[in-house]
Order: structure tokens, then C-alpha cells, then sequence
């Protein structure tokens, strides 16, 4: 034994390890690749689902534009009708005062029909004037983002609910509309 000692490994040992060893890389390197191969479905299943979570989000953000432009063009519509009717209320106001100047110098043969115009033209300016506080609840009601708990949306659909008569057939869908969300 003492001289296969010195000899070392014989030829049949060495050539078993050299299997045994080759063996251990060869597995080695399967291991690595099969990581490496799973580790890139990982990132593709991953970089598909991001790819699918961008375009959800994209295609909310153009929702929300349209919708923004929708809500947009109707804040401008009612602002239109705003204006003509505090116009409307600045001429049925020019009215009344005219009116009232006219019936003082009349004679007492004409009051009563100075009581009755003057009660006629509150009746018009009371009209007019809950006919623009309509139209202003019914811009503040469409101008509101957030309805739930809003307590100025709440007093705006409250207006428009008492006061819904003095709308407009436009202004009752837009009514209507607001009530439907």
C-alpha cells in the first residue's frame, strides 16, 4: 500500500472522477439555465401585465378628458342662459321701475291698476328671480365633482327640486340627467 500511496490515484480513479466531475458541471449548468429560462417567463408574464395596466389607464384618462369636455360645453351652455336671464331680470326690472314712475302721477282713478301692475310685476320678478336662482342651483349641481356628501350639491338638487317649474325643457333634461347619476 505504501507504494500505491505514492503512485497517487490510479488510472481508473482518475478517469471516475473526471466523470463524476463532469457530471456535476453538466448539472450545474442545467440548473442555471433552467432558472435563467424561468426567471424570463417571470419577466415577460410580468411585462405583459404592466403593458395591460397602462393601456386600462390610458384609456381611463381619455374617459375622464371627454368627460371633462362634456361637462365643459354644459357649464357653458347654462352660463349662456345665466346671462340672458339676469338680463331678462335687468329689463323686467327697467320695466317695473318705469311702471311704478308712471302710476304715481296718475290720478286715483288708476291706482288700482297701479296695485295690479305692481302685483303683476312682482309676480314677474319673483318668477324671474326663481327662475335664475333655478338656472344658478342647476349650474352649481352640474359644476360639483363630487355628489355624494356634498353639501352643495345636496342644497343645489333641493333648489331645483321646489323650483323645477321655472326650468326650461333643456334645463329639466339636464335636471333629469343629474338626477339619473
Amino acid at each position: 500500500m505504501n507504494e500505491e500511496e505514492k503512485q497517487g490515484l490510479s488510472e481508473k480513479r482518475k478517469a471516475a472522477l473526471l466523470r463524476y466531475m463532469a457530471i456535476l458541471f453538466a448539472m450545474a449548468f442545467l440548473l442555471v439555465a433552467a432558472s435563467l429560462i424561468m426567471q424570463m417567463h417571470n419577466s415577460q408574464t410580468t411585462i405583459s401585465e404592466l403593458n395591460a395596466t397602462s393601456s386600462s389607464a390610458l384609456s381611463n384618462a381619455e374617459k375622464l378628458q371627454e368627460q371633462s369636455r362634456e361637462l365643459q360645453e354644459s357649464n357653458q351652455r347654462l352660463q349662456e342662459e345665466n346671462d340672458t336671464l339676469q338680463e331678462l331680470v335687468a329689463q323686467l326690472q327697467q320695466t317695473i321701475d318705469g311702471q311704478e314712475q308712471a302710476a304715481q302721477e296718475e290720478s286715483t282713478e288708476t291706482e288700482q291698476a297701479l296695485k295690479d301692475a305692481k302685483k303683476e310685476a312682482a309676480e314677474q320678478k319673483k318668477t324671474a328671480e326663481r327662475t335664475a336662482q333655478v338656472y344658478e342651483a342647476l349650474l352649481t349641481a352640474k359644476s360639483c365633482e363630487f355628489k355624494e356628501g356634498n353639501v352643495t350639491y345636496a342644497k343645489a338638487m333641493e333648489t331645483l327640486k321646489e323650483y323645477r317649474e321655472y326650468l326650461s325643457e333643456q334645463g329639466l333634461a339636464e335636471y333629469e340627467a343629474l338626477l339619473q347619476n
